[in-house]
């Protein structure tokens, strides 16, 4: 898992650093979106690690650890997302650099977890 969370960094780094050759709002938000994939990355490693630790846990616990899961990743996402279009509401190229480099780490989550 840690190889996923220093893949969603390192990408989520390095396209804000593209984005820096535009503008450090744009930089900016492209941080704020790559932390938001890296949180989202967390709260799964979080919550597999739990899971791994029950002792025999039944199936309908770790359905239930599926449910809190995957609750717990979609409000933080969308609060995150709601956040930082917020705060760069008057600059659609920031807004876009956040998505991008959201979508980014979420693209290193799909490729470096199938490993």
């Amino acid at each position: 898992m840690r190889k996923i969370l220093i893949a969603q960094a390192l990408i989520g780094s390095l396209i804000a650093a593209w984005f820096l050759t535009k503008s450090i709002e744009q930089a900016a938000a492209a941080l704020f979106g790559g932390g938001i994939a890296l949180i989202n990355g967390i709260l799964i490693s979080r919550r597999i690690t739990r899971t791994a630790n029950m002792s025999q846990p039944s199936p309908s616990q770790e359905v239930r650890s599926m449910y809190i899961a995957v609750i717990e990743r979609f409000v933080s996402i969308v609060v995150f997302l709601a956040l930082g279009m917020m705060i760069w509401q008057h600059d659609r190229a920031a807004q876009l650099a956040l998505v991008v480099a959201f979508v980014g780490g979420q693209v290193a989550l799909m490729i470096f977890g199938k490993t």
